[in-house]
């Protein structure tokens, strides 16, 4: 699965509920085991809320191995 942030959330990534939306859209293909791939092409800023409910909810969730293995990060 791969999602362009900037298509979901606008160009500034900041708010709870910005990641948290994005994390909702990408938890299910996570828990089966597919890699889910964030696209930060056109992204201008990144705020640690929004990394801590969409990233850091991974990391509360599974090892750090597993989301290393799993979650792709590209055009950062």
């Amino acid at each position: 699965m791969k999602i362009r942030l900037s298509e979901h959330v606008g160009t500034h990534c900041a708010s709870i509920d910005d990641g948290q939306k994005v994390y909702h859209m990408f938890a299910a293909e996570f828990k089966k085991g597919n890699p889910v791939e964030l696209d930060f092409q056109e992204v201008e800023s990144i705020l640690t809320p929004f990394l801590h409910n969409c990233i850091g909810k991974l990391l509360d969730e599974y090892q750090k191995e597993t989301v290393m293995e799993r979650l792709i990060l590209c055009n950062l």
